[in-house]
């Protein structure tokens, strides 16, 4: 009996894994993607051979290297942008032991209006999911970044109104169909890389309590595509 195919979401979900970091391990990535779906079981071989053809993919193409961001380096940064990217690189600093990265702050000072009301570490979190679409986006030589559903949590900015229900949103003024859930995509893969850092983060920036579990995502998430 033939073996069934790995569906095509699964592959593309092991190759922005390892897009996000390279440096991993073909079994670091499938312990994180057997976290992230329990859509489809997928066994070690399986996973290195969608892993070496992405390497092969990253080296045909230009590869991407992120640059440590300096400050003081762009001659066109105003005194606001400048001060905004030093109090960020410090919240990176404290909470995630490493700075901003080139691209990441490009990206900061186009979200900061944006993000106004998060924390700044929330905000660290924020900026880090665009610069990581980048980056993957380079890595595998994508057509373009693919950041629809980060739009959407800046343009419904959940975290000054909790994702509600319709009858509350309505009665709020707010479209409750603009941003009906929460993207699956961001909160897993952001709580993968660091669960204990990141959680708190993910519950500030949607509005959720504290006793909330990740895992009830997954649960949701599972029960609606079956």
């Amino acid at each position: 009996m033939a073996r069934p195919q790995v569906p095509l979401e699964a592959i593309r979900q092991i190759e922005e894994l390892w897009a996000m970091n390279p440096t991993q391990s073909a079994l670091q990535i499938r312990i994180k993607y057997l976290r992230y779906s329990q859509a489809h079981q997928i066994g070690s071989r399986k996973v290195q051979m969608i892993i070496a053809n992405a390497r092969q993919i990253n080296q045909r193409y230009l590869a991407f290297h992120p640059y440590p961001w300096k400050p003081w380096s762009d001659s066109n940064e105003n005194s606001d942008d400048s001060n905004y990217l030093l109090e960020i690189n410090a919240t990176s600093l404290h909470t995630y032991e490493r700075g901003l990265y080139e691209h990441e702050a490009s990206w900061a000072k186009r979200l900061r209006a944006s993000l106004t009301g998060l924390s700044k570490r929330a905000q660290c979190l924020m900026i880090f999911a665009y610069g990581a679409r980048e980056e993957i986006a380079n890595r595998l030589n994508y057509q373009s970044i693919y950041t629809s559903d980060l739009d959407n949590i800046l343009a419904t900015k959940p975290w000054q109104h909790p994702i509600l229900g319709e009858e509350d949103a309505n009665a709020q003024d707010l479209d409750p169909h603009l941003y009906p859930e929460i993207p699956e995509q961001f909160v897993w893969t952001c709580f993968l890389e660091n669960p204990s850092v990141n959680l708190p983060r993910i519950q500030e920036i949607f509005g959720l309590p504290g006793d909330w579990d990740i895992h009830t995502l997954l649960a949701v998430y599972a029960t609606t595509k079956s």
